[in-house]
């Protein structure tokens, strides 16, 4: 998980390669796939990959930012209706936040929870 550097890059590195193992999966398994579905098997198989222990790995870098985006970039752009729009208008179309903002949002979750001691 952690290499010489103390840095999180070889779990950053798993993390994007078993979302996109999966991702191509969910591409393989069906033959046609409504853009709500695709977006739940998406949440519920990828994101959580993504995602995983990030308040401990929390990426300062902006390439470890971009890898993990690029992810969820690929997932917009798999359905065709949205394919030739920009990444921020993908987002809005499907009701999806950046996995930045989730990032974010989670932090401050977080840190609510430590001082409120909940």
């Amino acid at each position: 998980m952690i290499n010489k550097g103390l840095t999180f890059s070889n779990h950053i590195n798993q993390a994007t390669a078993k979302g996109n193992r999966i991702l191509g999966v969910i591409r393989r398994s069906f033959d046609f796939i409504t853009p709500v579905i695709f977006i739940q098997l998406y949440k519920s198989l990828v994101h959580p990959i993504l995602e995983y222990g990030h308040t401990i790995w929390q990426p300062r870098h902006e390439a470890v930012c971009c890898e993990l985006e690029n992810v969820q970039r690929r997932v917009t752009k798999l359905i065709a209706s949205l394919k030739e729009k920009p990444y921020l208008e993908r987002l809005v179309a499907l009701n999806l936040p950046s996995l930045e903002y989730r990032r974010h949002r989670g932090d401050m979750i977080n840190m609510y929870k430590y001082t409120d001691g909940l």
